[in-house]
């Protein structure tokens, strides 16, 4: 072998080596950064029309079936972590509605009777029979309707901080939005795991990171590079929320509120010298303060049984800041309900 020919031979050798060492620690990059959702549930798309399909989480377990509704803007893995718990009692589903994580973003069908629709079809889909609708927050909307339009289809509504007259909700947003909202900081955007801890912080306890990770786009380097449901799919779900009858709810109902003892509960409030954001704080205290009393009232139109229960400076969140609490009241009322 020629000279060239020893100099052409090691250099292949060491580029083979050096292609086999890049390609070894870009497996084990790709490797470090797979993640997988420890929550243990089934997951699967229900169509509800034929070009829209619907996440369902399934976590098993036996007795009355509950199905958990999320917060507009949430999925239903916010309940990764409370719904394990509840499957040892329940069994537990739960559904992501349209136009958030991995349910179906169509252009259109967003009206409150489309959405309640939607659930009906998982529940025909799924062949369940006399569930209790478990909701926080927005979606009270559908479980109100649903308790009012399709009564025979569910056996209760358990109401998690999501009881609320919503047709004003312009009023809350115009006062809110004198409150300065907490800047996302740099750091919090490099990865999900990142993003979680300061959404967690900002809330003052643990959400699930796989809610985290259904809510957020990541780049190839794991960085947080938007958010994941179009504005104005929300805009449109609120843009055609009407106003809701109480007196025509045909089913029992649990309601469980967060109530505020203070405007220092509220996001951006605590803490704060700012003489226009402290009087912003204290008119949004003095609004949900009078939606609570006046929701409560609308309730007694209710036909059916209804069980109100309060729980001093809970977060709206109140199935993560006061789960004991939650589940004491929801196996009493359900335990209440018979068979």
């Amino acid at each position: 072998m020629c000279p060239e020919d020893r100099v052409l031979t090691m250099r292949m050798r060491r580029d083979a080596i050096l292609l086999s060492f890049f390609l070894t620690a870009a497996l084990a990059a790709q490797q470090a950064t797979t993640w997988t959702d420890p929550s243990p549930h089934r997951q699967r798309l229900v169509r509800v029309e034929p070009d829209v399909s619907v996440e369902v989480l399934d976590w098993g377990g036996s007795g009355r079936v509950v199905v958990l509704l999320a917060q507009l803007t949430q999925t239903a893995h916010i309940y990764d972590d409370w719904a394990p718990k509840l499957a040892r009692t329940y069994r537990v589903l739960g559904i992501t509605r349209r136009g958030f994580g991995q349910s179906s973003s169509p252009s259109n069908g967003y009206s409150m009777e489309r959405l309640a629709t939607d659930i009906v079809s998982v529940l025909d889909a799924e062949k369940l029979e006399d569930p209790i609708l478990v909701g926080n927050g927005f979606a009270g909307e559908e479980m109100s309707w649903l308790g009012s339009h399709a009564p025979d289809r569910i056996a209760a509504l358990i109401y998690l901080d999501a009881a609320y007259d919503r047709s004003n909700v312009g009023a809350e947003a115009a006062i809110a939005r004198r409150i300065p909202s907490r800047p996302v900081q740099s750091q919090a955007m490099t990865s999900a795991q990142a993003l979680t801890q300061w959404m967690s912080a900002g809330i003052g306890f643990p959400i699930p990171e796989s809610e985290v990770r259904q809510l957020a786009q990541f780049g190839p380097d794991g960085r947080v590079v938007g958010q994941r449901t179009p504005p104005q799919i929300q805009q449109q779900i609120i843009s055609r929320l009407v106003k809701i009858d109480y007196g025509s709810i045909r089913v029992p109902v649990l309601a469980i509120y967060a109530k505020r003892t203070s405007a220092d509960a509220f996001p951006g409030c605590r803490g704060v010298d700012d003489v226009a954001v402290r009087q912003a704080c204290g008119e949004l205290y003095d609004w949900t303060s009078r939606q609570l009393t006046e929701s409560e009232a609308l309730f007694k139109k209710i036909q059916s049984p209804v069980q109100v229960v309060e729980l001093p400076d809970a977060h709206q969140f109140v199935f993560l800041s006061n789960e004991r609490a939650v589940m004491q009241a929801m196996d009493q009322f359900v335990s209440a309900l018979g068979r």
